[in-house]
């Protein structure tokens, strides 16, 4: 069994008329296989704080919402998404990556860290040719 991966809009607006920021499965739904969406519910909440921190006293409109959002997308949560989908609808290059990973502990390694940063794998997981290449490169620094 498996759950489709859905990006929704972030913000979204009450009754009331005020605006509210969603995180996590809310905006973005990951298949569990990788546990991508817990990492980014948890990596979301951390960055928000620390931009409305900086925001200090000017107001969390919906515009600013926006883009604290797109910003996170940019910079995790599109990553997150598509290794998550990568495991779903496993790619040429991700087999590659995941046999390499069973005869070097090194790609195993670097393998199993990129669950917490899976933006480390790009650009090069989207290409065997790449990932040949990357393997490569990673075995002849190997201790």
């Amino acid at each position: 069994m498996s759950i489709l991966p859905v990006v929704r809009k972030p913000v979204g607006t009450l009754p009331s008329g005020r605006h509210v920021l969603g995180i996590g499965d809310i905006v973005v739904t990951n298949d569990p296989v990788g546990a991508q969406g817990a990492n980014l519910a948890s990596k979301m909440a951390k960055f928000l704080a620390g931009r409305i921190v900086e925001r200090a006293k000017e107001p969390f409109d919906a515009d600013w919402m926006q883009r604290q959002s797109d910003d996170f997308w940019e910079r995790d949560a599109r990553y997150s998404y598509a290794l998550s989908a990568m495991f779903l609808d496993v790619t040429e290059p991700c087999k590659e990556y995941m046999l390499a990973a069973t005869r070097s502990q090194v790609i195993a390694d670097e393998f199993f860290a990129a669950l917490d940063e899976p933006q480390t794998l790009w650009p090069w997981i989207e290409g065997v040719s790449a990932v040949r290449e990357h393997v490569s490169e990673r075995a002849a620094t190997a201790p």
